[in-house]
């Protein structure tokens, strides 16, 4: 069942209402829809809380949360819209949810990291923004589903992400041996490597034929999203409590 094919379509419609059908996008339909529901709740509690006890660090949680919910929702959408005619543009979507959640990642570091070095803060910030928006721009000349703009997308964001990695690297360099440690280090570069094996399984797609024989089609890219959706939780997890313990030391 999960290798039927969904008709092209122009309506939308059909398309929402698919969604309660068995196809070839009802995992990666479903996997998105409940990763966009679970940090769109711990976004929403983080700004109750934030309400109550405003703080800079919960800016930068609830930032971070609202940008992986909004990454989730943008695959949901181009998932729920695969069979669609403009199905192209809402890939696209799809691809600037994940540079959202690229550049979110790096913010979170880089404001708890360089908390008491302003200038390589901002410096980062801006750096980071300007890659991100360049690469969102980029992004508007890889349209389409043909293996090389496939391949210049996954590219793409093998670049940023290797840019983000570099505010990490100064952290870890300016931190070394006796100095203060950086608690979120290594949680960031836990999101790094799973990141990076979740994405170099969906380039390969090296378990998809036998996904096939299973009845399940593109299980590379559903692989891919177990390993997203547990690099963002751990991240996430450790941004809360890192903002929780300074908020008591406060």
């Amino acid at each position: 069942m999960l290798n039927r094919q969904r008709p092209r379509t122009f309506t939308y419609g059909q398309c929402v209402a698919s969604i309660a059908g068995c196809h070839s996008e009802t995992i990666n339909i479903w996997s998105h829809l409940l990763g966009a529901c679970w940090f769109t709740l711990d976004a929403i509690r983080s700004i109750n809380a934030f309400i109550n006890s405003p703080s800079p660090g919960g800016i930068v949680v609830i930032i971070y949360l609202a940008a992986f919910a909004s990454c989730f929702w943008c695959s949901t959408m181009y998932h729920v819209l695969a069979s669609h005619a403009q199905a192209s543009f809402w890939q696209q979507v799809d691809h600037v949810g994940i540079l959202i959640a690229i550049w979110a990642s790096v913010m979170a570091f880089v404001l708890f990291s360089f908390e008491d070095q302003r200038g390589a803060q901002w410096t980062y910030v801006f750096l980071v923004t300007f890659a991100a928006i360049l690469c969102a721009f980029r992004l508007t000349d890889l349209q389409g589903r043909h293996i090389r703009q496939r391949q210049s997308r996954i590219a793409l964001h093998i670049v940023f992400g290797g840019l983000a990695v570099i505010p990490s690297l100064h952290s870890w360099f300016q931190y070394r041996g006796p100095a203060r440690p950086n608690e979120l280090l290594y949680p960031f570069w836990i999101l790094v490597a799973i990141n990076s094996m979740g994405g170099g399984i969906y380039a390969v797609r090296i378990f998809n034929k036998t996904g096939n024989r299973m009845g399940i089609p593109d299980v590379s890219h559903n692989i891919m999203h177990v390993f997203v959706v547990a690099g963002a939780f751990q991240y996430g997890q450790s941004l809360l409590r890192i903002y929780q313990t300074r908020i008591l030391e406060a």
